[in-house]
């Protein structure tokens, strides 16, 4: 426990501070993708705290004043944080983070970054802090790709929003095609949608268009989604459309055809690589920067295929095939599974049968046994009627017994009452009087009352003094106090001390033991043998069934004994 104590506090310690911020939403696909491909390399370090942040700059523009109010609101949120290590995607949170990077938030902190636009930061940006993956578009290899698919292309139109992104991309894309004649180029960079739909919808023959960044386009004054901004393009522009984002590569109802494209997921993973790099003690300097490596080329088989283009026959390697025509199971896929499903559904019925059969086979064996078993279970049940009926026979026996002692009873009394008019006769009648009295109530007195167990116990002893032998019964422990049927507790203990009497001889003491919640008698013998072990128990059985009979109906008790020694413990548990 100390260990793990110990490993749990080195871990908490000497964890490292992780903040990512993200320059766009969560929502947007392109930033989902990055963050995921960094999450993928770094979430399984231990050693490492990670805290997220989305910038939203796609929808609120990254002014001086929102970016200060930004930089309050993370310096308050994390006054108690000292970041090791700050992770940001795409340029607007790479440019926050160098802007405040000589505060206390961020000054400890090496920053690791993913697409990013503006490559000059490449040559400007210190090593030794510094590291990540650069969105390098390919221009040329864009441009050699609309030609291939427009034969004899004459205009190409490169388009993109007025975001600082997509400033930066179409300065990158400028600076590749400077020295490009034909075909004609058109740059149109702006926020408003209505205006670019207003030129491209006048685009002529053997034209393309290389579409850069479409996320911050607004129409009617009011920002717009780049699927429905690049649908509207596609409903005026009905020519192959370049795109150099892999987001962009499968957009529903547009033209786009694919291109050299930049990777989110590739990206993150890339940026995460470096971190990994830094943890385990790669220098800054020498994890550095990484540009195209990042890039793929997708294309779209279906939109390529409107335009008379066999996706598979350009010769790409490595391409990725994106909105591909549905497979024979794409197109029958529900009647697949479901004829899937009924052919295990039948084989599963046939198994189910061949299981039936097997069981019912086992079913018979189980009947025969069950018939044996049944056998014995009528026999044993016929043996514990036996033992039932001999209990009844040994009840019915007392009860008549008690019936006769009353009957007897009441006619010595009417001779004794005459005895107490004499004299010399009053004394010894009335004793026996009195005697006959105590005996018959244990029969006659059926009324539930709260009782002591040790003095009704006492009671019976006492009555049954000319009877047993001086000092053979001992009654010792505590008064236990029940409700229940007095003179049927007392016809036990009667009915016990009558057929211990035919051993008294044998026998040197009885002890009643009176307890919480029991009662132990204790029969010590005097010569201690088998023989007269056997023949007691045989008394102390007939006596037990008796018992347990009684006190199970009355007392809801349990009545068992056991051989102790030179003694007899005979247990009546309440």
């Amino acid at each position: 426990m100390r260990v793990l104590f110990l490993l749990f506090l080195a871990v908490f310690l000497f964890a490292k501070n992780v903040l990512i911020i993200n320059s766009y939403s969560i929502k947007l696909p392109w930033t989902k993708g990055e963050l995921e491909g960094i999450l993928e390399k770094i979430n399984n370090k231990q050693n490492l705290k990670i805290f997220i942040e989305f910038m939203d700059t796609k929808y609120f523009q990254p002014t001086p004043m929102r970016m200060l109010n930004y930089y309050y609101y993370l310096k308050d949120k994390y006054k108690n944080i000292n970041f090791d290590i700050v992770i940001t995607t795409d340029d607007n949170a790479l440019n926050f983070v160098r802007k405040y990077k000589n505060e206390p938030i961020f000054s400890n902190a090496k920053v690791f970054f993913a697409g990013v636009n503006n490559l000059k930061l490449a040559d400007t940006l210190p090593k030794n802090v510094y590291a990540g993956v650069f969105e390098k578009k390919e221009p040329l290899v864009n441009l050699n790709f609309a030609k291939k698919i427009v034969p004899n292309l004459k205009t190409v139109y490169v388009v993109a929003d007025n975001s600082n992104s997509a400033k930066a991309v179409m300065k990158e894309y400028k600076n590749a095609f400077k020295n490009i004649k034909s075909p004609t180029l058109i740059y149109l960079n702006e926020k408003n949608l209505e205006n670019i739909l207003e030129t491209i919808k006048k685009a002529p023959k053997n034209s393309a268009m290389l579409l850069l960044t479409p996320f911050s386009f607004s129409l009617e004054d009011s920002h717009i989604s780049y699927k429905y901004a690049i649908a509207l393009i596609s409903q005026v522009f009905p020519h192959p459309i370049i795109i150099h984002t892999d987001l962009l590569a499968n957009v529903p109802n547009s033209n786009v055809v694919g291109g050299k494209a930049t990777d989110a997921l590739t990206q993150g993973r890339e940026a995460g690589k470096k971190v990994l790099e830094y943890l385990s003690g790669t220098p800054m300097q020498k994890i550095g920067f990484t540009f195209e490596k990042a890039n793929k080329m997708y294309l779209n088989v279906l939109n390529l295929k409107k335009f008379g283009i066999d996706a598979y026959a350009l010769g790409y390697k490595n391409a990725i095939y994106v909105n591909k025509p549905r497979t024979f199971y794409e197109m029958y896929k529900e009647w697949i599974i479901g004829s899937i499903i009924i052919f295990f559904a039948v084989l599963m019925m046939i198994v189910i049968l061949i299981l039936k059969n097997i069981q019912l086979k086992k079913y018979n064996e189980k009947i025969s046994k069950m018939n044996k078993e049944l056998e014995e279970k009528i026999f044993s049940a016929l043996s514990e009627l036996k033992e039932k009926e001999k209990l009844l026979l040994h009840q019915t026996k007392v009860s008549a017994i008690g019936e006769m002692f009353l009957m007897v009873s009441r006619k010595i009394k009417e001779k004794l009452h005459k005895l107490l008019e004499k004299d010399e006769t009053k004394e010894e009648a009335t004793y026996i009087l009195n005697k006959l009295t105590m005996i018959e109530k244990y029969f006659n007195d059926s009324s539930v009352l709260e009782f002591d167990l040790k003095e009704a116990t006492k009671e019976v002893v006492y009555s049954l003094k000319d009877v047993l032998n001086e000092g053979l019964v001992e009654i010792k422990g505590e008064n236990i106090y029940i409700f229940g049927y007095k003179n049927k507790f007392q016809q036990v203990i009667l009915d016990f001390l009558y057929n211990m009497s035919k051993f008294q001889n044998e026998i040197e003491k009885i002890i009643f033991e009176f307890k919480e919640d029991k009662i132990e008698i204790h029969i010590r013998f005097k010569h201690f043998s088998k023989n007269l072990i056997d023949n007691f128990e045989n008394v102390l059985n007939n006596e037990l069934y008796y018992t347990r009979l009684i006190m199970q109906q009355y007392f809801c008790s349990e009545c068992n004994y056991r051989v102790d020694k030179n003694s007899v413990v005979m247990e009546i548990i309440f």
